[in-house]
């Protein structure tokens, strides 16, 4: 059992919520004020289906990436915590961890770096933009999550890797190639992450089993 404020603090110094954007309503969902925790679920949104596991595990905190989209869902004694694009920009937060993962070693061949990004982000389908026909990958840009509206700003990278790139946003492609590698497969790096980061305290850890809302069919 560990206090709740312990374990908030330990969130909050690494994801700092002053770096969340000003549209962003990071911090608490749900809070019921139990400050003793015994166990922790983690994941990227506060689905119904997230929940309800949680619930089923009788942890009394479920921590986020996405804040709740819906008020009607029953949390029953659950308490949600969401840590939003402070994380994706937290000195070692999604966006570093993405970028590392990813980092070329060399300039390497892009069906090599294609390769390795399904194998890192454990995804079988990505969209490749590359209308200049990028071959060689030396300098590669990240967002984590939905980054499609950034492109017109960026330049003098060999290759954009995000998700959610929308189609009018890939027809503005110029001169670097983009892959879309998906919301979800660039955002649930960071769980491990997190859940390492509470191995001090003395609660059980669960990572929720989460998919994507869509199939390839």
């Amino acid at each position: 059992m560990t206090d709740l404020d312990l374990i908030i603090k330990k969130l909050d110094d690494f994801a700092p919520p002053e770096l969340a954007q000003e549209w962003d309503m990071p911090g608490w969902q749900v809070y019921l004020g139990n400050k003793k925790i015994n166990r922790i679920m983690l994941a990227l949104s506060p689905t119904e289906d997230v929940i309800k596991s949680a619930v089923n595990k009788d942890c009394e905190l479920l921590i986020t990436h996405h804040p709740m989209f819906s008020c009607n869902l029953d949390h029953k004694n659950l308490q949600i915590y969401s840590m939003h694009t402070n994380l994706d920009f937290a000195p070692k937060g999604i966006a570093w961890l993405l970028g590392k993962m990813l980092k070329p070693g060399r300039e390497e061949p892009l069906d090599y770096i294609v390769n390795k990004i399904k194998t890192t982000l454990n995804t079988g389908t990505i969209k490749l933009i590359n209308p200049s026909n990028i071959e060689k990958i030396s300098k590669i840009e990240v967002m984590p999550g939905s980054g499609g509206s950034l492109i017109p700003e960026l330049k003098d990278i060999d290759l954009y890797v995000t998700g959610d790139v929308k189609y009018h946003d890939a027809l503005e492609v110029r001169g670097f190639a983009v892959i879309d590698a998906g919301h979800f497969e660039t955002e649930r790096i960071i769980l491990p992450v997190l859940r390492d980061l509470l191995d001090e305290f003395n609660v059980e850890t669960f990572i929720a089993e989460e998919k994507p809302p869509w199939e390839f069919v």
